[in-house]
């Protein structure tokens, strides 16, 4: 049976998962500061017949790229605006767009979506339109360990705030301290953006869309928002199996 080893760098890391055929059979994930070596030992232990990632961080593209090449690697793929995708870019700059969100899409369409919103929770948040003629774009805003960070940094008299999560939502309205009302405004002003953009965005596409729900911190929201979806962990590792195969 094939082995292919899924890698997907992103600002706060490097998650992976290992398929056995079209079966995941190990799922990983390292820190920012674990993940320049992560890549390359996963390849040693594995031994996959191929690999194939999507990365924010060029550095760390460099690294895995040439230390692959140097064990000897021959089928790798790096998933990018240029590669063989199930679908066209329909963006202005398409050569900008990340990676991460090319693979979700393609997720949803591997899941078999036509039209889909697929909405990606991480250090930002993403919401985007998967139509039939093509990816079309979407909003991109911060998630909520940036925005409690950003508003920390910038406001003096306000404490910058650890919401670690932990599958609870901050304190109901009001809150009752300081506090209190940066996370739960935060958190629901999070929620409140994802359901008025997927809304905006559902009705662009003129259909009746699929909405999936990914990323590291869908499942703190999962339970705060209105709209109905889909949530799949393995999204953007569906959507690089995809193109790995295809391409």
């Amino acid at each position: 049976m094939k082995s292919l080893l899924a890698l997907d760098m992103g600002n706060s890391g490097l998650k992976g998962a290992l398929f056995s055929g079209q079966k995941i059979t190990g799922r990983f994930r390292f820190t920012v500061n674990e993940s320049g070596d992560a890549g390359p030992e996963l390849i040693r232990r594995f031994s996959p017949e191929g690999i194939v990632f999507c990365s924010v961080v060029p550095g760390w593209t460099g690294t895995l790229l040439s230390q692959a090449e140097r064990a000897g690697e021959k089928r790798i793929l790096q998933v990018n605006s240029d590669s063989t995708l199930p679908f066209q870019l329909m963006v202005d700059s398409p050569e900008t767009l990340g990676a991460d969100r090319i693979c979700a899409a393609a997720g949803a369409r591997a899941g078999g979506a036509k039209e889909a919103v697929i909405v990606d929770i991480g250090t930002a948040v993403t919401v985007d339109l998967l139509s039939s003629r093509g990816f079309e774009g979407g909003a991109i805003f911060p998630g909520i360990r940036t925005a409690l960070d950003s508003l920390g940094r910038s406001a003096a008299a306000l404490p910058v705030i650890d919401y670690s999560g932990g599958g609870q939502a901050p304190s109901r309205l009001p809150g009752s301290s300081t506090e209190k009302a940066i996370k739960a405004g935060t958190y629901w002003g999070i929620a409140g953006a994802m359901d008025k953009l997927v809304e905006m965005t559902a009705r662009a596409a003129g259909t009746r869309p699929e909405i999936y729900l990914t990323g590291g911190w869908a499942g703190e929201f999962k339970d705060a928002v209105s709209f109905p979806f889909i949530h799949e962990p393995d999204l953007v590792f569906r959507g690089l199996e995809l193109i790995f195969y295809n391409s």
